[in-house]
């Protein structure tokens, strides 16, 4: 039986850079932390692009979208040619917040079919500063696509966030996620014990929902073995107009942290930092 010693930290971002003792910071939202920081970082060279662009009118931070992309008028013409995408990379460029909007399973992405967590890393996996594999992580429920697909979206438009993958550990689950598009790896192999599909299976406290908070945590010791700094979030999360991934970056340099962690329950108001090491990898399930 697997026991609930693990904590939970609902609604919960996290990231994670190194495998070694170091100190702590505890983090919020990219907006709020950015615009709490902001005075400190005028005049301050990248800083600036970080925390600045809301200042000149018209002026998107770099790696976000035009609040016009994707357009009706591009869908209209891929709707009656499905396979203009894979004609056109500016088209699929254009979807690439809603990838589910282009036919399904549609060649024109590169990581369609892919489903090896290995292979989609090595498709999707970016260097970012000094680091030269970072990701970002997301599950997928099928019953909650559409929180998943807000997520996405916002997370992708207006964050910046290129360097994604869903996870999924069910074959339907994994199927929905492939009907939309999305970079799909599954994650079986990680799931420390069956599911039961109870009555109550993702209610929680749950066994299945436990089942999954240990399958991340295992899933993250796995891809922090293997050299990557892990941008971990949940589904039901929108991002505003802050690059994601510059916002936490600094906020994680400035701090001389190792990882830090989110959590929003019970009301969006505590925080919680964690020591990230050698002890904390080797989680096991008691």
């Amino acid at each position: 039986m697997l026991l609930s010693t693990l904590v939970i930290m609902s609604a919960m971002v996290l990231l994670l850079v190194a495998l070694k003792p170091g100190r702590l910071a505890t983090m919020g939202p990219s907006a709020a932390i950015i615009g709490l920081r902001r005075p400190r970082c005028q005049g301050r060279g990248p800083g600036q692009a970080i925390s600045q662009p809301h200042n000149r009118p018209g002026r998107l931070p770099p790696g976000t979208m035009p609040m016009e992309h994707p357009s009706r008028a591009t869908f209209n013409r891929v709707q009656a040619d499905p396979s203009l995408p894979e004609r056109d990379a500016s088209i699929v460029a254009e979807f690439e917040a809603a990838p589910w909007l282009l036919p399904p399973r549609t060649k024109a992405l590169t990581y369609t079919g892919v489903h090896n967590l290995g292979q989609l890393l090595e498709l999707r996996a970016t260097p970012f500063g000094k680091h030269p594999k970072t990701m970002t992580l997301l599950t997928l429920n099928k019953q909650f696509a559409v929180m998943t697909q807000n997520t996405i979206y916002s997370m992708v438009k207006f964050g910046g966030v290129r360097n994604y993958i869903v996870a999924t550990w069910d074959p339907g689950d994994l199927a929905a996620c492939a009907d939309l598009n999305l970079p799909c790896a599954d994650v079986t192999r990680f799931l420390p014990e069956p599911m039961n599909r109870a009555q109550d299976a993702g209610a929680f406290g749950s066994h299945d929902y436990l089942v999954v908070c240990w399958l991340r945590s295992f899933l993250l010791t796995h891809l922090l073995r293997q050299g990557f700094v892990v941008f971990s979030t949940d589904s039901d999360i929108s991002y505003f107009l802050k690059p994601v991934w510059e916002s936490y970056m600094r906020f994680m340099e400035e701090a001389g942290a190792d990882a830090a962690f989110q959590t929003e329950a019970p009301r969006a108001a505590p925080l919680l930092a964690a020591p990230v090491g050698p002890a904390w990898c080797r989680m096991r399930v008691l």
